[in-house]
């Protein structure tokens, strides 16, 4: 059994202008952002992780680095838990993205768990995106080492897991966290 405690990193300016910032853009959270992240370290300080485990991306690193410092555990990059490729979309505003390609816009913000096979054009479907976070998950169980990881990830990345999981209009604020079970036969399950 492993319990994950998969968090969104603080606010970005790019939050704050609400861009579409995906895997190519790389920036550091701002002052709420770096706020947000040691308020989630001590909300996470009382779940005893173990580890952190943190995108490659600055603003989800920085933020793991905040919670592993506070948690004084180690941090580690794993390169597959990076925010999903929007291709086209990255850079554009919400507005810009919705008016576009409204269907794709449609589905990214409110993921269909019957069918995850939207994308893009130039970008990664949800699909993918699942498979590879989930590879990092499946090899981390594997890990006998750790029971409770604690995984710096995106809002992007985590409404696909929310809704993989059975929320309907999932929805992450930066700095929050939600707790995944992963159990003995390798199933995985919001708490």
């Amino acid at each position: 059994m492993m319990d994950f405690y998969v968090f969104r990193h603080g606010q970005t300016d790019n939050n704050q202008k609400r861009i579409w910032q995906g895997c190519r853009i790389n920036i550091d959270l701002n002052a709420t952002g770096v706020e947000q992240a040691h308020i989630l370290a001590q909300s996470l300080k009382e779940k005893n992780l173990q580890l952190v485990v943190s995108s490659p991306l600055v603003r989800a690193y920085h933020t793991g680095q905040v919670v592993a410092e506070i948690c004084q555990i180690p941090l580690v990059v794993q390169n597959n838990l990076h925010e999903a490729d929007y291709g086209v979309a990255e850079g554009l505003t919400f507005e810009e993205v919705r008016q576009k390609w409204p269907h794709v816009f449609g589905r990214w913000i409110d993921p269909n768990a019957q069918d995850f096979n939207i994308g893009f054009e130039g970008g990664e479907t949800q699909q993918a995106v699942l498979n590879r976070i989930f590879e990092v998950f499946d090899n981390l169980a594997q890990n006998a080492q750790y029971d409770c990881v604690g995984i710096a990830i995106h809002g992007g990345t985590i409404a696909l897991l929310m809704a993989y999981l059975g929320v309907e209009k999932p929805r992450i604020a930066n700095g929050e966290y939600i707790h995944i079970h992963r159990s003995d036969d390798g199933q995985y399950r919001l708490v």
